[in-house]
C-alpha cells in the first residue's frame, strides 16, 4: 500500500519499519498492488505485489466466452464422492 509520507510508514507498519527497508511512501503510482507487510511471527518486512485487474480487464474476462468444463456442483479436481485421490509424494514418507 502506497503511503503519503515517511511518518505514516511507522504508524502503519511499526517503529523502525522504514529504516528496515519498507519505503511505502516511495511506491510509484504506476505500480498498483505493491505493498509492504509484516511477516507473521517475525519482525521481518516483505515487499509484495497483489494481482491488479482493472474494471475493463474484468469485463473482458466475463465476456470472453469461457465455458465451464465441469458440472456446477463439482469442484474441479475433486471426485463427485468428495474424497480426493491422495498419492504419497516421493520422499515425504513419515515413520
Amino acid at each position: 500500500m502506497r503511503l503519503d509520507n515517511p511518518i505514516q510508514v511507522g504508524m502503519v507498519l511499526g517503529d523502525g519499519a522504514r529504516e528496515a527497508g519498507a519505503k511505502a511512501d516511495e511506491i510509484s503510482e504506476l505500480t498498483p498492488g505493491v505493498a509492504y507487510v509484516r511477516v507473521e511471527g517475525t519482525r521481518q518486512i516483505a515487499r509484495v505485489r497483489a494481482s491488479y485487474l482493472t474494471d475493463h480487464d474484468i469485463t473482458d474476462l466475463t465476456t470472453a466466452g469461457l465455458t465451464r468444463t465441469s458440472p456446477p456442483d463439482t469442484a474441479v479436481g475433486i471426485p463427485a464422492n468428495g474424497a480426493p485421490d491422495l498419492h504419497l509424494i516421493e520422499g515425504s514418507e513419515t515413520a
